[in-house]
C-alpha cells in the first residue's frame, strides 16, 4: 500500500489489476485471432453509403439501362395490372433519382431498384422486358458490389 492512498483508490486499483487488465487483454485476444469473421459479420455490405462516379462507364451503362427498362414498362402491353404497372414505373423512377446522387445507400438501392428489377426479370422472363431487366439489374449489383443468389 502506498502511503497517502485512501480505500477507495486501493479498491479501484484492485478492480482494474484483477478485472479490468485480464478482461482486456483476453478480449484482445479474441479479436485478434478472429478479426476477419469479426469484420465480415459487423459491417454488412447493405449498411454502406457509396459514392458514386458519375464519369466511369459502369455508372453510364447502369443509368442507360435503368432508363432503358423504365422505356420498356411504359410502353409494354404486358402488364395485366395497370396499378402493378405504375408501382413499377414509380420504383424504377425512385431508383433512378437514388443512383443520379453523389452518394447513396447500397441498401436504399437493393430496396428500391434491386427488388423491383428482380420482379420484372422473374415475372417478363422470355420477353424484352425480361431481358432488359436482366442486363440492368446486373449493372446494378456490379456498380454496388451487390452479389445476388443464384
Amino acid at each position: 500500500m502506498r502511503s497517502g492512498e485512501s480505500n477507495y483508490q486501493r479498491l479501484t486499483h484492485a478492480v482494474v489489476s484483477q478485472i479490468f487488465r485480464p478482461t482486456t487483454r483476453d478480449l484482445r485476444r479474441l479479436v485478434e485471432k478472429n478479426w476477419d469473421s469479426i469484420i465480415g459479420s459487423a459491417i454488412p455490405a447493405s449498411d454502406r453509403t457509396v459514392r458514386l462516379d458519375h464519369n466511369s462507364e459502369p455508372y453510364r451503362v447502369t443509368i442507360s439501362t435503368v432508363i432503358e427498362v423504365q422505356n420498356a414498362v411504359e410502353t409494354t402491353n404486358l402488364f395485366e395490372d395497370e396499378e402493378d404497372r405504375a408501382q413499377r414505373i414509380a420504383e424504377l423512377s425512385a431508383g433512378h433519382t437514388l443512383i443520379r446522387a453523389p452518394r447513396v445507400s447500397v441498401e436504399a438501392c437493393r430496396s428500391v431498384l434491386v427488388r423491383c428489377l428482380k420482379y420484372l426479370v422473374k415475372q417478363f422472363r422470355d420477353t424484352t422486358v425480361g431481358a432488359v431487366a436482366t442486363i440492368a439489374l446486373k449493372a446494378v449489383c456490379a456498380l454496388f458490389g451487390i452479389t445476388l443468389p443464384s
